[in-house]
């Protein structure tokens, strides 16, 4: 049996496409932030979610979620799976985690997390040298991939998202997801 699933947005929150992807996983959604419509531009995305407190509120928000969980596999992108890396160094309720070009983590990189981590970088990212993050980031328990495609490549609403490359993420979660 699977472990319940738990989906983080990134600050675009409830879109159409995280809402589908949600209920293709059978996941539990948790937005960015709780704006009743989406933002379609990355600047009044990026707003929103700073207004309703940002990286530290969306933190405690996924730290609240996953104490409902006994045990909970974790997916995140972009704001979510920055949460992701800082919750999972501190909940023991997480049997895994895929995350998806977390830009913030390179601000956490002396945590630890407590399970099996993928870590899906973009190919590119202008505040950081991914190449040089990865290689930080190098522990037993956090595997790191650079992919072929730029932060936001998920998002149907981000400039950097195309078929092909939501293809391949939906390649790899769905392989992720596979039982061992």
């Amino acid at each position: 049996m699977m472990a319940k699933l738990l989906l983080l947005s990134d600050i675009f929150s409830k879109t159409q496409a995280t809402q589908a992807l949600a209920k293709s996983l059978d996941a539990t959604l948790l937005c960015a932030n709780d704006t009743a419509l989406p933002a379609t531009q990355q600047h009044q995305a990026y707003q929103q979610f700073i207004a309703k407190g940002g990286h530290d509120e969306y933190l405690r928000r996924v730290m609240q979620a996953m104490e409902r969980f006994r045990q909970v596999d974790v997916i995140g992108f972009s704001a979510g799976a920055s949460a992701a890396w800082r919750a999972i160094s501190q909940s023991r309720n997480v049997s895994r985690a895929l995350l998806f070009y977390p830009t913030q983590i390179r601000h956490h990189v002396d945590l630890v997390p407590s399970c099996n981590t993928d870590i899906i970088f973009a190919r590119h990212e202008s505040a950081f040298d991914v190449k040089q993050l990865m290689a930080t980031l190098s522990h037993p328990r956090t595997h790191c991939h650079r992919s072929a495609y730029e932060h936001g490549f998920m998002n149907p609403l981000a400039s950097s998202s195309s078929a092909q490359a939501r293809d391949y993420g939906n390649a790899l979660i769905a392989q992720w997801r596979r039982p061992d």
